[in-house]
């Protein structure tokens, strides 16, 4: 509808190369994006409510956080999983989420809701041996208003069908939709075409083509959430 949910990267600053002076520049860490993020995301869910403290452990040594969210090969290199997990945890855990009410400037009411994931985060892993603990335990301190609501209103999600489903963020996307939904349904309900492909925000315009993609990605889905009852229709 009329509600966007906004992704703010955190910012760094760096020198005006052009500048003679000292001039300092804002530049972006970048966007959490595809599937490390989610798995990251759900794992915490999970440790918010087994730890109860905003002070969350990462685990001794990097190889150990990677099986827990569901990573089995970790691997170095540029475009390794151990390069990847590290990069996008620094832009997840820097990033700002808020959900804003109706973006036309022309309108007058108007309102947004942020937060910030984590006030701090302290990586000691060194990415060349993922198997040695770190001189200190790594954690990460997530902020008081997101540790609340995962607290409060997270919906529990089994890590074994993400770690199957790990490959595809819209397969994980849809395990996640489904399993919120299904947590708190009462009744049968019909959900439009229309408004699936404007909630899981695709790219693609054309409408027969997210209906085969989705369709795809729930046959998938399926094999590890066998409980959810979906039909698919015109």
């Amino acid at each position: 509808g009329n509600v966007s949910l906004v992704i703010q990267p955190g910012m760094y600053l760096v020198n005006d190369p052009s500048s003679v002076s000292d001039k300092l520049l804002p530049k972006s860490l970048g966007y959490p994006f595809g599937s490390k993020p989610r798995l990251i995301l759900a794992w915490l869910g999970r440790e918010v409510k087994r730890q109860k403290t905003r002070e969350i452990k990462l685990g001794k040594s990097l190889r150990q956080f990677l099986e827990e969210i569901g990573i089995d090969n970790a691997s170095g290199g540029q475009r390794g999983t151990i390069t990847q997990t590290r990069e996008q945890m620094r832009r997840l855990f820097s990033a700002r989420i808020a959900l804003i009410d109706d973006v036309s400037p022309t309108q007058v009411n108007w309102s947004m809701d942020g937060m910030q994931i984590a006030d701090r985060q302290q990586l000691w892993w060194d990415p060349t041996k993922p198997d040695q603990a770190g001189l200190f335990e790594s954690t990460v301190h997530l902020s008081e208003r997101f540790f609340n609501e995962l607290s409060n209103f997270s919906v529990p999600v089994d890590m074994r069908a993400l770690r199957v489903l790990r490959s595809s963020p819209f397969e994980l996307d849809l395990y996640c939709w489904l399993t919120y939904r299904f947590y708190s349904l009462s009744r049968r309900t019909v959900v439009p075409w229309e408004a699936l492909q404007a909630q899981f925000g695709s790219e693609d315009k054309n409408e027969r083509k997210f209906r085969w993609q989705l369709r795809k990605a729930l046959r998938s889905v399926l094999t590890v959430y066998q409980d959810a009852h979906v039909e698919d229709s015109p």
